[in-house]
């Protein structure tokens, strides 16, 4: 198993989760909070976009 597709999801999760919390001026999230959540998003987006490209080739 490679690391570099985890470590791309956690890298465009970090920077999605950053983007969209300073778009959503009203919700007061720390930076760090922010990162987080983007982090977990971009994992999760990536395990759940490999599995269905896995079912579409089966």
């Amino acid at each position: 198993m490679s690391l570099l597709p985890l470590i791309i999801q956690l890298l465009g999760g970090a920077a999605g989760g950053n983007i969209v919390g300073g778009l959503l001026k009203n919700a007061n999230l720390t930076t760090i909070l922010k990162t987080v959540l983007g982090i977990i998003g971009g994992v999760g987006g990536g395990q759940l976009a490999a599995r269905s490209s896995q079912r579409l080739w089966v």
